[in-house]
């Protein structure tokens, strides 16, 4: 049995701004890819101030700040995911792990607290051709926690 839980991103009260920035998108349907494929994640289950674009598969911080940047990857072929920013080197990479019973499984959380500025965008790209899974299990989420 699967179970999904969408997680609604933990809020602080930030000094100096008058909006927190957050999203949480997801795939709404299996989704075939390629390593130059940005991910777009079509499902939005929230997007306060709408600096996540479902077109682009792109969050665009709105502010100098620390920002919890988190993705959730299932896949057909066992492969990674990478979050990148600004077209930099992978923030974290998703890999396959294996259950207890000696099988790969490729389902992974991975997030990371990093300092973005203004303007960077931040974005999920797969390592190579898969299918993500839909049905809300592969998602990615950005949430300002604390704004310069």
């Amino acid at each position: 049995m699967y179970i999904h839980v969408v997680r609604i991103p933990f809020l602080l009260i930030l000094a100096g701004t008058s909006e927190v920035a957050y999203f949480l998108a997801y795939l709404t349907t299996d989704t075939a890819t390629n390593p130059t494929t940005i991910i777009l994640f079509d499902g939005i289950e929230y997007n306060n101030g709408n600096h996540y674009s479902a077109a682009t598969g792109t969050f665009i911080a709105p502010v100098d700040g620390w920002y919890r940047i988190e993705a959730s990857l299932d896949d057909s072929d066992r492969k990674r995911i990478w979050i990148l920013v600004n077209a930099a080197s992978p923030v974290n990479i998703l890999y396959a792990k294996e259950n207890n019973h000696g099988e790969q499984v490729a389902y992974g959380l991975v997030g990371k607290v990093i300092y973005l500025t203004a303007g960077q965008d931040v974005y999920v790209k797969p390592e190579g051709g898969l299918t993500m899974y839909g049905n809300k299990k592969t998602w990615f989420s950005v949430t300002l926690v604390h704004a310069d």
